[in-house]
């Protein structure tokens, strides 16, 4: 009697997991086809608006998006449960990546040393992910994602007042317009990292999921930029 129990109340604990597990999976699914879709239609048109002769501000947002997306991919393919693995860490390194190069190329224009940061932030981060455990992997992973997006925040703010000032002068027209977008994509990041933070280190992941709907909002912007 107490065999067929404790079977009865597995069986129970498994139907009960399993009426759980395809409403996430549905809803995972759907996150991820408006992003995917919707970012096939943005990296087309970076792909046409782009320049073939030098890395204009378009290559590089595709670039980023394209990072962005392999951040999506890993949190895709990682534990239906949630919470932050190795794969998450992996993802985290190559949106990182692709956001450095814009970073690096705000404050050091075309110079060939724009790569420099990016390629540090690579080699470093691939040790740490391959020797680091998991749990101080985390803290490093959301203390040096959240530094990059407030860095490209204040990046933002500095080419706003910078173009303004330039434009006071005389050198250019003005592309308050144009920076202000840079900026409101920036913003926009800044805060949908934070409810994705909190999914990933709660294992909540519809709370992770969800922050995908401000990727494309967030792109949008950084093409307008």
């Amino acid at each position: 009697i107490c065999i067929a129990t404790e079977e009865s109340s597995v069986t129970t604990g498994e139907e009960e997991e399993n009426s759980i597990s395809p409403s996430l999976i549905q809803f995972a699914a759907v996150m991820m086809m408006q992003l995917y879709l919707g970012s096939l239609i943005i990296l087309f048109i970076l792909y046409r608006s782009c320049s073939r002769k030098r890395t204009d501000a378009f290559r590089l947002v595709f670039m980023y998006l394209i990072g962005t997306i392999g951040f999506a991919l890993s949190l895709n393919f990682g534990p239906s449960s949630g919470g932050f693995t190795k794969l998450l860490g992996w993802g985290v390194m190559i949106h990182n990546m692709a956001e450095w190069f814009i970073i690096s190329r705000l404050w050091f224009g075309e110079k060939l040393i724009n790569a420099i940061p990016a390629m540090c932030y690579l080699i470093t981060f691939v040790i740490i992910i391959t020797l680091c455990p998991l749990a101080p992997l985390w803290f490093i992973g959301m203390f040096q994602g959240a530094f990059c997006d407030y860095l490209l925040v204040y990046s933002a703010i500095f080419m706003i007042r910078w173009t303004d000032q330039q434009t006071k002068l005389g050198n250019i027209k003005s592309r308050r317009k144009y920076m202000c977008a840079g900026f409101g994509g920036a913003m926009i990041h800044i805060i949908s990292i934070q409810p994705l933070f909190l999914g990933m280190a709660t294992a909540y992941s519809p709370l992770a999921y969800l922050t995908t709907l401000f990727i494309l909002p967030t792109f949008v912007c950084y093409t307008y930029w």
